[in-house]
């Protein structure tokens, strides 16, 4: 995924770009967005939600948890 950092092997953060300019008054954006996908998503579907999250906050921080059926149902809570 271009741009973010991969804090683990299902996780990965996108730093916020610095602001071009300050919002609008009494509109403050998010400043972490959690984007938790589905069971065994494909990258271009997370790709997809993570287009929309960045083109409507792109000063937000983006952390991206993906699972799967393997970390579901094989892996120990202390993994």
């Amino acid at each position: 995924m271009d741009g973010f950092t991969k804090l683990a092997p299902s996780i990965w953060l996108r730093e916020p770009a610095p602001p071009l300019s300050s919002p609008p008054s009494g509109l403050l954006p998010p400043s972490l967005i959690v984007l938790c996908t589905w069971v065994g998503a494909r990258p271009k579907h997370i790709a997809k939600y993570v287009a929309e999250y960045l083109g409507r906050y792109p000063a937000a921080a983006l952390l991206v948890l993906e699972s799967n059926l393997v970390d579901m149902t094989y892996r120990s809570d202390g993994a």
